[in-house]
């Protein structure tokens, strides 16, 4: 078809580029990175969206408006975790059953991303982002040089050429700056038009001898690098109250055992809490050495807030669920209820949400997918947590992948 050749040719013309403008140690990461981008840009395109169910739920009331959802799961596979038991996934998430929740805002979402759309990019925002992380680092705004990821003539003259060949032009502002970049003082740092901030130190960090951080590190190990690794970067997290937050422990085809550190702000109320660890987190990632060698720092908009919509209980989640209003990239329906294993509630981030509203998230083991050598399979699937009369197309699971 010629709109997926013309996807091919945007993956492949920008991954050539971003390849080849950045430093080559980088080159190998970036690779990798482009194609994921790709084939997500690939995905994103074919999606599939909520149909409308127009105002069949009665409607809101008040001043609160009639949410329509249009996230979608574009992604390659699905939201899956292997394990030999559940027991061994850790979960980092403050919200629990019981707490005293009527209300949950709901923001709307100015940074869509959208494959079809020329992307409004706030470009202030995100050099102010970048020299942020620069300060938090020790580094002196006035020494550091911001780049772009905006090719050469030569560069834009080969990608026009690529478009021409499946019958296009470039869309318009393909060539607009979509990343920032510097390099200063022993550490590389971007940001992208989501605001994420991503750094990494030129030399891998290794960790004391008595600190483990890496794969097949117990939860316990995980735990204590975490609290040592907040001591020394508590000032490039930048928290006033941090969380030291271990998730993951699922296992891969080979059976080796992987958790993630996290930091988040924590707060003096539920909601607090909860939006703290939504929308105020940063990420430590390990090499295969188990060396610190990345930190990822992320941030949406909620400057637009939609208004505090009433919230359902996770029980009438449930209902839901077990009747099929639920939205998953999981290719099997819920096998029934004795497989849900948790539920919790989290807010959906993706750029392709329209809004970020909190859902309740139901982990259940997938029967269908047997156990491999011993690990058994788990799926998530999401009910949105605010009232369905506020909901214009509440999901269906009709069979297919769905969006959440």
């Amino acid at each position: 078809m010629k709109s997926e050749k013309l996807l091919l040719a945007i993956g492949e013309a920008r991954a050539e580029f971003v390849e080849e403008s950045m430093p080559a140690p980088k080159r190998r990461l970036l690779r990798w990175a482009s194609l994921a981008a790709c084939l997500a840009v690939t995905a994103a395109a074919g999606a599939w969206y909520f149909a409308s169910a127009g105002q069949q739920n009665g409607g809101g009331s008040g001043d609160l408006p009639m949410l329509t959802l249009s996230e979608s799961t574009a992604s390659m596979g699905f939201e899956g975790y292997m394990a030999y038991n559940f027991d061994e996934l850790a979960f980092a998430n403050p919200w629990q059953e019981g707490m005293q929740l009527d209300t949950l805002p709901v923001y709307r979402n100015g940074r869509v991303y959208d494959p079809g759309q020329a992307a409004e990019r706030d470009y202030d925002g995100m050099k102010e982002r970048l020299l942020d992380a620069a300060g938090r680092l020790g580094l002196d705004a006035a020494d550091i040089v911001i780049t772009d990821d905006v090719p050469n003539e030569e560069k834009q003259a080969a990608i026009r050429e690529k478009f021409a060949s499946v019958g296009d032009t470039v869309p318009e502002g393909y060539f607009d700056p979509s990343r920032f970049f510097f390099e200063e003082g022993g550490y590389s740092a971007e940001v992208d038009d989501q605001m994420t901030v991503t750094i990494r130190p030129d030399q891998p960090v290794t960790l004391p001898d008595g600190y483990r951080f890496g794969t097949n590190v117990s939860y316990e190990d995980m735990v204590k690098s975490g609290n040592y690794l907040l001591e020394q970067y508590r000032g490039l997290i930048g928290m006033k109250n941090p969380v030291v937050g271990i998730t993951g422990g699922d296992r891969d085809i080979y059976a080796d055992q992987r958790y993630e550190l996290l930091y988040y702000e924590d707060g003096n109320t539920p909601e607090e809490k909860i939006l703290g660890y939504n929308f105020n987190t940063m990420r430590f990632y390990y090499n295969d050495e188990g060396q610190l060698y990345l930190l990822r720092s992320y941030s949406q908009d909620l400057s637009d807030k939609v208004g505090d919509y009433p919230i359902i209980s996770a029980n009438e989640a449930k209902e839901l669920l077990l009747a099929g209003n639920c939205a998953t990239s999981v290719p099997y329906p819920l096998a029934g209820e004795e497989y849900i294993v948790r539920v919790e509630l989290l807010y959906r981030t993706e750029p392709s949400c329209a809004y970020y509203l909190p859902y309740y998230r139901f982990l259940a083991e997938l029967p269908e997918m047997g156990a491999r050598d011993g690990l058994k399979h788990y799926g998530a699937y999401y009910v949105p947590a605010v009232e369905s009369r506020y909901i214009a197309n509440m999901p269906t699971y009709d069979g297919n992948f769905n969006g959440a």
